[in-house]
């Protein structure tokens, strides 16, 4: 009989590097990002709509429907004893309460700097202002490692995004502490990346002891699961993998835009301000 997993966190968090070490597990097949929020979102409107007779039958819904989330989870993931869905994203834009979630944080200003990466990779920056850096990126991509202080030099964009990642952060630390306090029910592992980066060993008996597998089942891991990858290439998915190097790009004036919107979520995952 299988059983349905969560991997969650923001995106350029590690949710990625944390699926492939789960995968490294021969019982456990997570398929990558499902993308179920539009899916639940069907749900929370037929929670919110005023007339009709599911809403007087929500218990009924809600078994049917989480029943039908997990079989196509379990279907596409073809029977592994643990079937994992990894959707970078907030816990609750989808998760069914009970089932195990992984979720991963990672500090804001490394999720940042890969994020601006990862967009200049696929031409996804809108602004204009961050349109013409993808033009020096497009000329080389090596472009911001020689001038690291100009790739954050534009304050709109470094509050948007750090905004943006506080709300999501502590939107999901209050759901895992209401879960603590038996408010909801989140079965959760919430992991650190910079504590998975240091002590990666450790970090994966905690994953796999959370599953319920045994860790010596686990296979020879790639070089693209170990912490880091020992050089910068700006044209892969795999780019750097670092904890901590956003201090090479981050200028003491960028750190203060950031912080100003972002020191909550910092403070509260343990991490260092200035």
């Amino acid at each position: 009989m299988s059983n349905v997993f969560f991997i969650r966190g923001h995106a350029k968090s590690g949710t990625n590097w944390l699926c492939g070490i789960v995968n490294a597990h021969p019982d456990v097949n997570a398929r990558g990002e499902f993308h179920l929020e539009q899916l639940f979102q069907g749900l929370e409107n037929t929670y919110a709509f005023r007339w009709g007779l599911l809403k007087r039958h929500t218990d009924v819904l809600d078994k049917h429907y989480f029943h039908f989330i997990e079989s196509l989870i379990v279907d596409i993931c073809q029977n592994h004893l643990w079937c994992g869905d990894r959707t970078p994203g907030p816990i609750d834009m989808a998760y069914i309460p009970g089932r195990k979630c992984l979720y991963i944080s990672r500090d804001g200003r490394d999720v940042l700097v890969s994020w601006t990466m990862h967009a200049f990779r696929n031409a996804l920056h809108e602004a204009p202002r961050m349109q013409e850096k993808q033009l020096l990126f497009d000329q080389d991509p090596n472009y911001f490692e020689i001038n690291k202080s100009e790739l954050l030099n534009y304050k709109p964009y470094v509050q948007g995004f750090g905004k943006e990642w506080n709300d999501i952060v502590l939107r999901d630390l209050d759901l895992m502490r209401r879960a603590d306090d038996g408010m909801v029910k989140l079965d959760y592992l919430h992991v650190q990346y910079e504590t998975l980066y240091r002590d990666f060993s450790n970090q994966c008996s905690r994953i796999f002891d959370f599953l319920g597998v045994d860790m010596r089942g686990v296979g020879k891991m790639s070089e693209q699961i170990k912490p880091g990858f020992g050089r910068i290439d700006n044209l892969s998915f795999y780019r750097r993998g670092e904890a901590g190097a956003w201090a090479e790009y981050f200028t003491e004036e960028q750190k203060m835009w950031f912080e100003e919107v972002a020191a909550e979520a910092l403070e509260r995952l343990g991490l260092n301000t200035y």
